[in-house]
């Protein structure tokens, strides 16, 4: 197998080296050795290692990154001088840009799964700093990217050089730096003209917060009671509930998700925008990407629209849900008026705050 192999290419991702703030196209040495990693997890029990985890796998916030990271240092070890190898570390996959078709997408993770769960109405607080740049690229731009770099490390004439493991940070830092606060109000206006199908509730772009209290509020008294409402009055008609579930999930993605909603990191991408000019002139027309030349506004349109296409499987009537969403706004407004309404009469009218402050 070693004698057929061209190259090894390793799919990564640049959060693998989150410890560091300035990610380099390069190796980082992991802080414990891998094999003596893969012993301690084949022979000690699962209690101690769920006591030992945190302890171990720091400077890393979690065991996904740590094991992203770890896995770098195996293929670099195993690979190193005999065959020659990539490191691919892709950011956040989003839509497609362009191929097999614009905004195709096959999963809920990352960014889409974000909008899809905000422009439904599920997700009516969102837990991040306003000012985090999400980092992400075309599923196709990543895909092409791949692909050339595994065919110029394959294709080098100098022996050494094709035995020196590259490594591609797939990242569009520097090029398109886009903030959570941004995705909201843009996704806000493409929204509007293009919504999504019987929304359970109008999505508020101003709802963010950094504040862990804050949200775990607003979580509650928005998301987590009205899904339990919900749930209440299917289980009574002999229906299945599911809201309630879905709101622990997305809880739970967002707690585990805070080290990345509240950090930035800047991953150079020299080597990642290069690999387009390296193309023969045949392979340009299918091969070339030109990721500068790609607006936000299409990237949100592409998370909003590929996701009620290719997902939600819904490309239904634009002006019905258009009324519903009407509906959706109507209803909100009235309960947030009820909403201060009913507090102005707790405090001021039934406690008598209102009298202690102004007559005292």
């Amino acid at each position: 197998m070693k004698k057929n192999l061209d190259v090894f290419v390793h799919i990564s991702t640049t959060y693998c080296n989150s410890d560091q703030k300035v990610v380099e196209e390069r190796l980082y040495p992991a802080v414990v050795e891998w094999e003596k990693t893969i012993e301690i997890a084949e022979n000690i029990d699962r209690h101690t290692l769920n006591v030992l985890t945190e302890k171990y796998i720091h400077p890393q916030p979690n065991t996904y990154t740590f094991a992203k990271c770890l896995a770098e240092q195996v293929v670099y070890d195993m690979c190193n001088g005999g065959i020659p190898l990539v490191v691919y570390r892709p950011s956040v996959i989003i839509p497609s840009a362009s191929e097999p078709i614009t905004g195709w997408v096959d999963n809920f993770n990352g960014l889409v799964g974000f909008m899809v769960g905000w422009g439904k109405g599920l997700m009516r607080i969102i837990y991040s700093d306003p000012n985090n740049i999400v980092d992400s690229l075309p599923v196709d731009i990543t895909v092409k990217a791949i692909i050339i770099s595994s065919w110029k490390q394959a294709t080098y004439k100098d022996a050494n050089q094709k035995l020196t493991a590259s490594f591609y940070n797939g990242s569009n830092n520097g090029v398109k730096n886009i903030n959570v606060e941004t995705i909201l109000n843009m996704g806000n206006k493409i929204w509007n003209e293009f919504p999504f199908d019987n929304v359970l509730w109008y999505p508020d772009p101003k709802k963010i917060t950094k504040c862990y209290y804050n949200y775990f509020f607003q979580m509650i008294i928005s998301q987590l009671v009205p899904a339990l409402l919900v749930d209440g009055v299917l289980k009574l008609i002999g229906e299945r509930p599911m809201l309630t579930r879905l709101q622990r999930k997305i809880h739970t993605a967002t707690v585990a998700l805070v080290y990345f909603t509240h950090n930035n990191w800047t991953f150079v991408n020299d080597k990642f925008y290069h690999l387009k000019y390296g193309l023969l002139p045949a392979d340009v027309d299918n091969f070339s990407f030109e990721e500068e030349d790609t607006t936000i506004d299409s990237y949100i349109f592409n998370c909003l629209v590929g996701g009620k296409k290719y997902l939600l499987k819904k490309v239904g009537d634009v002006d019905k849900a258009k009324k519903h969403l009407l509906k959706m706004w109507v209803l909100a407004k009235i309960v947030n008026f009820l909403w201060y309404l009913g507090l102005f009469w707790l405090y001021f009218l039934k406690w008598g705050v209102g009298d202690f402050v102004f007559y005292k």
